[in-house]
């Protein structure tokens, strides 16, 4: 992707040897991520993440029960 599909604007790439490449809009400030191989590691760290976010979500809610 070289323009931004909103507002046509030349996005901004990440360095290609970044694990991660992410193409950003200046323009619209949307962000596109692209992690071809490290697919599997990129879910198993947002999983992990998504876990520690509801166990504190969790202890949030029974504290102010």
């Amino acid at each position: 992707m070289t323009h931004c599909p909103t507002c046509q604007q030349t996005l901004t790439q990440t360095p290609q040897n970044a694990d991660v490449q992410l193409e950003y809009c200046p323009s619209c400030k949307m962000v596109w991520l692209d992690y071809g191989r490290n697919r599997p590691r990129l879910y198993e760290q947002l999983e992990k993440q998504v876990r520690q976010w509801e166990a504190g979500l969790e202890r949030r809610q029974i504290k102010a029960s």
